[in-house]
């Protein structure tokens, strides 16, 4: 958990400096708490631990499972579908590029590396545009996962399409503290 300079700065510009005075969504936290109880003292839960069809069903339509391959490339091994109709398609099986995320896909990638790399749990808000070219405000969270090997290799992610215009917000990224009283570290140079 770094105060270096952003790795993933948004499309409409750099992180925000300082944390908002907006709380966390409650089903963001619901997902933090849970990949801490998995962890059972690791740095990361295993893949095989983090049973969210079991631990928390009413987020699976939010979230995306992804595996990092051996070439660094990443797979989506699940898709919601919220996230589905939202994109008005299904990512299952396929690699994180640009025919998936547009112009962003290189910051998509950045941002889901540095959250295995790190291992690191990572939360923002920020602008997410969807196929048809509708800019919406987003709140999100990508949570790395182990393998068997205890070797990060998969993410959680999970996104809320927020309410009103895109613009709504000022674009934030920041590293989950480890503890749960620990405020979250703004993600600034």
């Amino acid at each position: 958990m770094t105060g270096d300079a952003p790795v993933c700065p948004s499309a409409s510009g750099p992180s925000t400096p300082a944390r908002s005075d907006r709380r966390r969504d409650p089903r963001i936290d619901s997902l933090i708490t849970y990949w801490r109880a998995c962890r059972h003292g690791r740095p990361m839960p295993l893949r095989r631990d983090f049973d969210i069809l079991i631990a928390r069903p009413r987020l699976l339509p939010m979230m995306v499972i992804l595996e990092r391959l051996a070439d660094g490339q990443f797979v989506h091994r699940y898709v919601g579908s919220t996230i589905v109709t939202l994109a008005g398609r299904d990512a299952t099986g396929r690699i994180v590029g640009p025919d998936l995320y547009g112009d962003r896909w290189q910051v998509v990638a950045k941002t889901y590396a540095r959250a295995i790399d790190d291992g690191v749990v990572l939360w923002g808000i920020d602008r997410a545009t969807w196929p048809r070219g509708e800019w919406r405000s987003a709140e999100w969270l990508i949570a790395p996962l182990a393998g068997l090997d205890d070797m990060p290799r998969w993410l959680a992610t999970i996104t809320l399409v927020l309410d009103g215009p895109a613009t709504a917000r000022a674009p934030e990224i920041h590293v989950v503290g480890d503890e749960p009283d620990i405020e979250d570290k703004p993600d600034v140079p």
